[in-house]
């Protein structure tokens, strides 16, 4: 490198300056870092791994060295010097910087996640804690607690002070403070944050050491916090085992990414899928990977799960109604279905799940949003007007759902309980008996069959009513039917009225 070429060269203050540096990483505003490996691999298995492939750090491309007198390697990072220098001071044995702005604290974290510093996430914790010590809002902490998986933190942020009713954490949600930070939960972390603050009473719930955990996000494993519905996004096998696919009448095999082999037949597939047509099409058999004198295999970058689906849903096998509310699977096959364009499929899977959806809403709700089928969300989020309270019920969906869903759900869910509240009264006397008039028609709007449903009125306590007092045709069947029939339209008509929820900004593209 020339004399010229070397004074360009922005260096980092001390102590990333030192001569017996054996690295240089290089940030993305240009600014160098001379580094020494031994503590980057101590501080993160990222840099392990990494030194580990090869005896030398890999070379960016042009190979460059700070100066002629000294020729390191440089690894490019794609953070700027500003995080990086405090990214460094956290792992090397100087003093930390007292990091107190938001924005600072969340872009570190990013870092520290990049590279699975867990020195970094212990000391981003423990400043976002000391927000709690302010004013700062604890929706707030709790959100970037979440999305960094801080435990701790996240419960401290949650069980801390006084409970907030549910109305009170819908409107700190629309706080211009907290709402950008909404994003950074998934629906199922918000559930728990609610759900406490409506249970504080019950603090042995989440005590220390039990299987509740607020930041809880991934896969099934086994955890339920707080199921409320029952449990149906378990693991559906997805095995095809039709005597259709038998690799003898099969003449290609689709090879998923994880090496699972799915004899298929190439007309079927090319009817359905254009993109398929062409890639068979343009491909000769011999550049197939092929197994003796057996079919060709076409490689595909989907996994087994996803591939599986595709296939049943052309070949028309029934599918699991389990299966068509988990939002993993279901969404990927419908990405998967729009980028093969095998469009008539996609509205068959859509078919599918619509049939499903009708009977569990809630889960519903939440997989339209990751499909990106708005208008199915918005049907499945008016259907859920009419439950009296969805704000204590969980599906697993959540987990896989952005809190933006369950926020604007539970508004709009909300708004309209407010609507009805002020437009029919909260109960009715008939004859010395009371009728919770909210409860009754929300829960059972749409029953015809009054006698049996007045019985189950009066004996879920939606109806005062004595003991003794047993002649429930004349005692306050006939005084209330036609009260509850009107109070019933009217509720019918504010629902029709209300408009859709939002959601166009936060669908699944």
């Amino acid at each position: 490198m020339g004399k010229e070429e070397t004074t360009k060269i922005k260096a980092a203050s001390t102590p990333f300056d030192r001569s017996d540096a054996d690295l240089i990483l290089r940030t993305s505003d240009g600014v160098y870092f001379r580094v020494d490996t031994h503590l980057l691999k101590l501080a993160s298995s990222v840099f392990e791994d990494m030194f580990m492939i090869s005896t030398h750090p890999p070379l960016t491309s042009s190979a460059e060295s700070v100066s002629s007198e000294s020729s390191l390697p440089i690894v490019q990072v794609t953070e700027n010097s500003t995080i990086f220098d405090i990214v460094l001071r956290i792992i090397y044995p100087v003093s930390t910087p007292k990091i107190t702005d938001w924005g600072t604290i969340c872009d570190v974290l990013e870092v520290g996640s990049k590279y699975q510093m867990e020195a970094v996430a212990t000391q981003m914790g423990s400043e976002l804690s000391m927000h709690l010590l302010t004013k700062s809002p604890k929706l707030k902490v709790y959100a970037i607690a979440c999305q960094f998986q801080l435990e701790n933190v996240a419960r401290e942020a949650a069980t801390t002070g006084t409970p907030r009713t549910h109305a009170q954490i819908l409107k700190d949600l629309e706080e211009k403070v907290i709402s950008g930070d909404v994003s950074r939960m998934t629906a199922g972390q918000l559930f728990r944050f609610i759900w406490y603050h409506e249970h504080s009473s019950q603090p042995d719930m989440i005590k220390e050491g039990s299987d509740y955990t607020f930041t809880y996000k991934g896969e099934y494993n086994g955890i339920k916090p707080i199921n409320s519905l029952p449990d149906r996004d378990h693991v559906v096998s997805l095995d095809i085992d039709s005597d259709i696919f038998s690799s003898n009448k099969a003449e290609i095999i689709l090879r998923t990414c994880d090496q699972q082999d799915f004899p298929s037949h190439c007309l079927i597939l090319t009817i359905h899928s254009p993109v398929l047509l062409e890639m068979l099409s343009s491909t000769s058999p011999d550049s197939f990977t092929n197994d003796l004198a057996g079919p060709g295999v076409l490689e595909v970058p989907e996994d087994s799960s996803t591939i599986s689906l595709i296939l049943k849903i052309i070949y028309c096998i029934p599918l699991p109604a389990a299966l068509l509310c988990r939002i993993d699977t279901l969404s990927r096959t419908v990405q998967a279905l729009k980028k093969y364009k095998m469009d008539r499929m996609v509205e068959r899977a859509k078919m599918l799940f619509l049939d499903e959806s009708k009977v569990h809403p809630l889960e519903a709700y939440f997989v339209s949003i990751a499909c990106g089928w708005e208008e199915e969300a918005v049907k499945n989020a008016r259907y859920l007007l009419f439950h009296n309270s969805i704000n204590g019920f969980y599906v697993t969906q959540m987990e896989k759902s952005s809190a933006m869903a369950y926020q604007r759900l539970l508004a709009y869910h909300s708004y309209f309980l407010e609507q009805v509240q002020s437009n029919i009264p909260n109960s009715v006397q008939a004859n010395g008996s009371e009728l919770d008039v909210v409860s009754a028609v929300m829960l059972h709007w749409n029953s015809n069959n009054f006698p049996a449903l007045f019985d189950e009125i009066r004996a879920n306590r939606y109806m005062s009513v004595q003991s003794n007092q047993v002649d429930t045709e004349a005692f306050f069947f006939k005084p209330i039917k036609e009260t509850f029939k009107e109070f019933r339209d009217k509720v019918k008509t504010l629902r029709d009225n209300i408009g859709d929820i939002k959601l166009n900004d936060i669908m699944a593209v």
